[in-house]
């Protein structure tokens, strides 16, 4: 859907971006990707966000479930490693914005972006409080 569309559908006399109702979180769906949980037993599916908590395992993160190529698919995961850091696969792609591979670290929250078959990701340290 055209953002340029989805803004005056918002800004419409009764419901402007200040506003709250049922017509604008309709257009707030239309816009924000679903959020899942689990990874299909096929591989991920492009154009959504995956959030998957503490790996304890090991995982492989597959893209290989979609076989559209007429544009460009994009996939958005997080995850956090704990004090073991199990072992990750991520998917084979062109290549990682300026070659920087991610390596995994125990206790970090990970966030990997995937967009034409280029890679970028964040690492962020997560605090362990002592029980």
């Amino acid at each position: 859907m055209d953002y340029l569309l989805l803004f005056n559908m918002a800004n419409e006399r009764d419901y402007s971006l200040n506003q709250t109702g049922p017509k604008v979180q309709q257009l707030l769906d239309a816009i924000q990707p679903p959020i899942q949980t689990v990874q299909p037993a096929g591989g991920m599916l492009p154009n959504m966000v995956y959030r998957f908590g503490v790996l304890e395992e090991d995982t492989v993160f597959d893209t290989s479930a979609s076989s559209e190529t007429s544009i460009p698919n994009s996939y958005f995961f997080t995850f956090e490693t704990g004090a073991t850091v199990p072992n990750i696969q991520l998917p084979v792609i062109r290549g990682w914005n300026k070659d920087d591979v991610p390596v995994f670290e125990p206790n970090t929250y990970y966030e990997i972006y995937i967009i034409d078959g280029i890679g970028s990701y964040v690492a962020a340290g997560l605090t362990v409080q002592a029980n």
